[in-house]
């Protein structure tokens, strides 16, 4: 059995302007062009719409941020019909975003010009950077996420230690909800396809009292299975392995559907914006994922290597895999999960005040947890001395806590200073079976 808990905390200390070693930023467009090409995918048609982003912790036009950066705006997604994460990687270069199988669970694999991290283990940190409404999101674990009422996507490539710190060498993917505000206003999505295909997306947006707005925001989407995942035992009762069925399994002897998917998500957010120097939101945020693995079926079976039986099911059938407790565990044999849970929650406080002339102070606080159950059925047969399987189990805890102040000194100088800190706490259990470390008939061996 493998257990491991880990705690980490993380202190950041920002300093950014133009002068010396500490990357102060100078306002001079000409000079900004100059230093790196920006690319500005921002076109529908024949008519630019001009993006204003926030990289530098302060608005400015897309064309004017001096940084190899890639800015997409809630109308060329919707006009692309990209609503998840991984679909950015198509709008900027040398960008990798994509959803892991089955055995990573609910994660991806994130590199920006080479560099990143395919694993989800906890223990490995990202090389890639990802942010939503400027909070630290700091696993791959759950970050298959879906693009929910945004307002933009800024893609970062290049180191951004300075600006974003932890975990950016290869860059920094920021997502950034939209706010609520005064206007009233509603959409609501929905599409039916093959298979049950069911996707459903809505927002509102409404003022409760003078300088008070609130926003939310969901999305649910299910498609069923096609390929059926069968209890051997149960359909093949006295077969010459004497593999029995599973008391809990259903009549007609199917466990599961792979290729299917339920997939929630729930964001709300509260405004207070009274007046032009206090701007004040907290969001809560709910993601709910279960999925069955991508569908796969053995086409044919050694009958002398898997003890006179042909495990071959069907054009869309396949066979559980089954896990045979050790001695002192439960007695009764049950199939390894083939299938991904992740249900997670966050809140999070974004407080900007205004000090003064160019003067703003920025409060960031945020929570959030989660627990992903997931396992793999690398056989597709219940027979014990041939190929394997695993089990995980993650749950995953962070809390972080960021202050900027930014100014400027006329209309030359623009200054940051800042301070990070972060605490998060992992505990992962895994049970993996090595079978492949041993012949073909030998009892297998476990890691757990």
């Amino acid at each position: 059995m493998a257990k491991s808990t880990r705690t980490t905390s993380h202190v950041r200390l920002l300093a950014a302007g133009s002068l010396a070693a500490l990357t102060l930023s100078i306002a001079m467009p000409a000079v900004a062009q100059d230093a790196q090409a920006t690319d500005a995918q921002a076109t529908e048609g024949p008519t630019t719409n001009e993006i204003v982003v926030t990289a530098q912790f302060r608005e400015q036009r897309l064309q004017d941020t001096p940084l190899s950066i890639t800015a997409v705006d809630a109308t060329l997604l919707a006009s692309r019909n990209q609503t998840d994460i991984s679909q950015i990687a198509a709008q900027a270069p040398n960008v990798q975003l994509t959803q892991m199988g089955g055995a990573f669970g609910s994660s991806m694999a994130a590199y920006i010009r080479g560099i990143g991290q395919y694993d989800f283990n906890p223990a490995y940190e990202p090389g890639v950077g990802i942010y939503i409404d400027d909070v630290y999101f700091a696993t791959l674990t759950g970050s298959v996420m879906d693009l929910l009422d945004l307002e933009r996507v800024e893609v970062l490539r290049g180191p951004q230690g300075t600006l974003t710190g932890r975990n950016s060498i290869g860059g920094a993917i920021k997502l950034f909800s939209a706010k609520p505000s005064a206007e009233s206003s509603g959409t609501v999505e929905a599409v039916y396809g093959s298979r049950q295909r069911t996707d459903l997306r809505g927002t509102a947006n409404f003022q409760l009292a003078e300088g008070l707005y609130a926003r939310i925001s969901g999305v649910y989407k299910r498609q069923e299975g096609y390929v059926d995942q069968v209890d051997f035992g149960c359909a093949n009762p006295g077969n010459p392995l004497g593999i029995g069925g599973n008391a809990s399994t259903p009549k007609d002897c199917v466990v599961a559907k792979l290729g299917e998917r339920d997939y929630a998500g729930l964001r709300g957010s509260l405004r207070f914006n009274p007046n032009d120097t206090i701007d004040w939101t907290v969001t809560g945020d709910y993601t709910y994922e279960n999925r069955t693995n991508a569908a796969g079926v053995i086409g044919a079976t050694n009958p002398a290597l898997t003890g006179g039986v042909d495990f071959s099911c069907g054009k869309f059938c396949t066979y559980a895999d089954w896990y045979m407790p050790a001695g002192g565990q439960a007695t009764q044999a049950y199939y390894n999960p083939n299938s991904t849970r992740f249900e997670g929650w966050g809140v999070s406080s974004n407080l900007t005040i205004g000090l003064g002339d160019n003067l703003n102070l920025q409060a960031i606080t945020a929570y959030r947890k989660y627990n992903q159950v997931f396992g793999t059925d690398d056989d597709y047969t219940p027979y014990s001395l041939i190929a394997g399987g695993g089990f995980n189990d993650l749950d995953f805890k962070f809390f972080s806590q960021e202050l900027r102040l930014n100014g400027s000194i006329g209309d030359m100088i623009d200054w940051t200073v800042g301070g990070f800190y972060n605490s998060q706490t992992s505990v992962y259990f895994t049970r993996q079976d090595i079978r492949y470390i041993v012949p073909i008939g030998v009892p297998s061996l476990f890691l757990q």
